[in-house]
């Protein structure tokens, strides 16, 4: 087995658990969008999706 054949590090009930609270306290949103990249952070497909849009959102100056 290579290192390419092996599966990266990751906990999505973590990812999970950041994004929720991101969205129960938006002051954590910048700390979150700060610190995580969608493809860095999170192997989750869905936990990415929910960050870019999260990361729109406050680009585009919209509530969250």
């Amino acid at each position: 087995m290579t290192t390419e054949d092996r599966l990266p590090p990751h906990d999505t009930q973590n990812e999970a658990a950041a994004l929720g609270c991101a969205l129960i306290d938006s002051s954590c949103v910048d700390v979150l969008l700060g610190t995580a990249r969608e493809k860095d952070f999170f192997y989750d497909l869905r936990h990415q999706t929910t960050i870019e849009v999260l990361r729109s959102l406050q680009s585009s100056f919209q509530p969250i």
